[in-house]
């Protein structure tokens, strides 16, 4: 007779009798260690799933981390770095949400940088969501992704719910926490967007964006001042990021410290001269300082191009062009602002000086009524 027993217990889970001679034991063995086999499948649980979203290979993990640094350095330079480390972090570990979502993000920050006219980079990211909803039905990094996706296709609007889902479903993640923060502040939900922000700051500290973005709402608000040290405090972590170089000039222009402004986009033209960051730098450091020649020269045909489902290059050059005295296409770019999904009403009606030229048009006034009551309506249904 041969049975099987608890450790901590002589209770038989399981016993069976067997009849033959010594002789026979060989023949036997092969018929007990499938009987013994069989049992203990009834009493074992059944391993977990392969999780699809840990990084536990090493090599994976630091392919990862280098991803985000380069993917944050807002460079295209910056971004081919990215994706070959996430490429390299697939290639090690085969399916994963979260070096799937990293590389649609790399995919999807093109955009914004005017480096993806065609939006084929911006599919490729659509796909990488598409990848991960197979992998998890209901993952936040998927739902992130999709909102991003929306989002740099110039499509706030479409982008809200799919970043909120991800929020709900990972309200600790920071990169979620940053783009619904940035997406709420654009559409005037000053509030919420801080709220946002002071979670994110107090989760990742260590990445350098985050210290500017409670600095975006402050912009948002007219509170230009208040703004300024979060965009120092971003350009001290990271000088040599074009988008801090931009960031922190940007502010000091909103300040009117201009020849401060003046240095460093003097430093970002030559660590970066072909960024379209240095590019609208130098339009808007011209417009303020009355070139206004300058500023529509620096506004090419290429710029334009690019823009067009920016939120980012299309506010920025609506505030070139107004500066530059030129009202009718200020307001076309306005108005392609707003229908990106740019509807912060208090923003462009109470606090944005560098639109004041183009404000006694009968099209601005036609403009803000539209964006009011869509301001109203988010804000009420928030």
């Amino acid at each position: 007779i041969l049975q099987l027993s608890q450790l901590d217990s002589e209770v038989a889970k399981w016993s069976e009798r067997y009849k033959g001679t010594l002789a026979e034991l060989f023949d036997m063995h092969d018929k007990i260690v499938r009987s013994v086999a069989a049992e203990l499948v009834t009493h074992v649980p059944a391993p977990d799933p392969v999780s699809k979203e840990k990084l536990e290979n090493p090599g994976a993990v630091e392919s990862y981390l280098r991803a985000r640094y380069q993917m944050w350095r807002f460079s295209r330079a910056g971004l081919q770095k990215a994706e070959r480390h996430l490429k390299n972090g697939l290639d090690l570990v085969g399916p994963n949400t979260r070096l799937l979502a990293t590389l649609g993000h790399v995919y999807a920050r093109h955009s914004e940088l005017g480096l993806d006219p065609n939006g084929e980079l911006l599919e490729k990211a659509a796909e990488c969501a598409r990848r991960i909803f197979e992998l998890d039905a209901n993952s936040s990094r998927g739902y992130l992704l999709l909102g991003m996706v929306q989002f740099h296709a110039g499509a706030l609007r479409a982008a809200r719910e799919p970043l909120e889902r991800s929020r709900d479903a990972n309200p600790t993640d920071p990169d979620t926490l940053l783009m619904l923060g940035y997406f709420y502040a654009l559409i005037g939900l000053n509030e919420q967007a801080a709220h946002l922000f002071t979670e994110l700051l107090a989760i990742d500290p260590l990445t350098p964006i985050s210290h500017c973005m409670p600095g975006f709402v402050a912009l948002m608000e007219g509170r230009n001042s208040d703004a300024l040290p979060h965009y120092r405090k971003f350009f001290k972590m990271d000088p040599y990021n074009s988008f801090a170089a931009w960031s922190c000039g940007y502010a000091l222009l909103r300040n009117g410290r201009v020849e401060e402004a003046s240095e460093v986009i003097g430093e970002l033209k030559v660590n970066h001269p072909d960024s379209v960051m240095t590019q609208l730098a130098h339009a808007l450091l011209s417009g303020v300082r009355g070139k206004h020649k300058a500023t529509r020269d620096a506004i090419t045909s290429e710029l334009r191009a690019a823009a067009k489902n920016s939120e980012l290059l299309s506010r920025e050059i609506t505030h070139g062009l107004a500066l530059a005295g030129e009202t009718d296409e200020a307001l076309d770019w306005l108005e392609n602002t707003v229908r990106i999904g740019n509807v912060n009403y208090p923003f462009w009606a109470q606090h944005n000086e560098w639109v004041d030229s183009i404000r006694s048009s009968n099209r601005f006034d036609t403009i803000m009524r539209d964006v009011e009551r869509e301001w109203l309506s988010a804000t009420s249904t928030n």
